[in-house]
């Protein structure tokens, strides 16, 4: 579904998935956003017809409680789609966020509708630096223009990410919930490695081996006397 433009296509998204004849898989994207957002409500900046900005409707019926495996397989969706052009190169950056080179190339923002305790639909948000190349005011990011240094076929790049994404939400409605967090797990950056990190709360700054996430999706890190868990949002990694 071609929107030219849209205000955010994870809003337009929710609008239609009242409509209860809209397909498992169905896929809006559009050519900009005039208020796009990503993680936290965080805007996110795209030039018109540079980017790949699109979401999924997915209809897992799946019990709330195990919502992060549909992160697990829709990021993971995300990084192998990516990882085809950038083999070796590819990392997920917890909970959701893709990097090349340690340079962001992307995000996702998941959105759960829950119906009588069930999650009866979920909208999977992705932004895809494309063909941008300047980036005002953020450090750290990338796009496929920026790595490759020529201009990318946009549609090209979407069939990828539609192609991975089913493979992993198949393995999701199958029941490999282990083998999606293990995968999840093993691309993460910053896995068995000592890490920084600053605590949201208090801003005191502390250092630990992440070694893993819930299954809850919690960002798992030991610290020498106990395995710490920390939600979304409630620390900023700085290494």
């Amino acid at each position: 579904m071609y929107l030219e433009e849209t205000s955010s296509t994870n809003s337009y998204a929710h609008r239609i998935i009242q409509n209860n004849l809209i397909t498992d898989g169905t896929l809006v994207f559009t050519d900009f956003q005039t208020k796009g957002v990503g993680q936290r409500g965080k805007p996110w900046q795209s030039e018109a017809r540079k980017n790949l900005l699109g979401s999924f409707i997915l209809k897992p019926r799946f019990d709330p409680l195990k919502g992060s495996f549909i992160n697990f397989a829709a990021t993971l969706g995300i990084f192998e789609a990516i990882n085809e052009y950038f083999s070796g190169r590819v990392k997920i950056k917890w909970p959701n966020d893709i990097l090349v080179d340690n340079l962001k190339i992307g995000g996702i923002l998941i959105e759960n509708v829950i119906v009588k305790e069930k999650i009866k639909f979920t909208v999977v948000g992705i932004g895809i630096n494309v063909n941008q190349t300047q980036f005002d005011g953020l450090e750290n990011v990338t796009s496929f223009s920026l790595l490759t240094g020529d201009p990318e076929r946009r549609e090209d790049i979407m069939n990828e990410i539609s192609n991975k994404l089913e493979e992993n939400y198949n393995s999701l409605l199958d029941g490999e919930l282990s083998y999606l967090k293990k995968r999840f797990e093993q691309n993460l950056k910053g896995i068995e490695q000592n890490i920084k990190y600053i605590d949201k709360k208090t801003g005191e700054q502390s250092t630990g081996k992440l070694v893993g996430v819930s299954d809850e999706g919690s960002l798992v890190i030991e610290n020498g006397k106990e395995a710490l868990h920390f939600t979304n949002g409630a620390i900023e990694i700085v290494n």
